[in-house]
Order: structure tokens, then sequence, then C-alpha cells
């Protein structure tokens, strides 16, 4: 940790106090400002919309994480509705559960829709 000199008042000795360092953005996250590289500007996406991709992802890929979007939305509706600000691990696990359900029903009417 730092370490006060004795001789000078507020003069620092030794290394320095990490958490006192202001923040800098690193290198590779330059979405907010594309002016560095004259890049286009990375935008994140809208809450609720798909990530914005040049190609769209398999669908093993896809359900898993569209399962962990709705297991998110569900933890963060579980904490609001209790008034927590802390999840427990039941708590993530129930949301996953869930949304695991939620899913299958949610296949299995689409499954009895497209049946005659």
């Amino acid at each position: 940790m730092s370490r006060v000199d004795p001789g000078t008042p507020g003069a620092v000795s030794g290394c320095m106090d990490l958490r006192n360092r202001p923040r800098r953005p690193h290198p590779q996250h330059r979405w907010k400002r594309g002016t560095d590289t004259g890049a286009p500007v990375a935008r994140p996406s809208a809450p609720g919309s798909p990530p914005s991709s040049p190609r769209p992802l398999p669908p093993s890929v896809a359900r898993v994480a569209g399962r962990t979007r709705l297991s998110a939305e569900l933890l963060a509706a579980l904490l609001d509705v209790q008034e927590r600000t802390r999840a427990s691990l039941d708590d993530i696990e129930l949301a996953d559960a869930l949304a695991d359900r939620l899913l299958a029903r949610h296949r299995d009417r689409l499954r009895l829709a497209a049946s005659p």
C-alpha cells in the first residue's frame, strides 16, 4: 500500500495506492468513440432486441442465448417483486428452471399449433 513520508506533508512514497487511481478505458473498448481509428462506431443493442451481427447464430446457440436472457429477466423480476438487491444461488437456480419450463411450454404450444 502507500506510505506517507513523515518529512513532507501529503507526500507519498513507496508503491501507488491503486484504489484511488482514475479508471481509463481499455484500448479494445472503443465503442464509445470510433474517431480514433476511423472505424464505424459499435453501438450496444437496445434492451429486448437481438444483438446485431453480420450472420445469424446457429439454432443451438440462439436457444441458449434466449434462455439466458429469459433467465436474467426472470431473476430481475423475482428480485424486484421481493424488493431485494442481491440474488442467492437458489434465486438463480429458480430463475433458470422457470426459464427452462416456460420455453418448453412455448415449444409445446408451437408444436400443437403446427399439427393438424
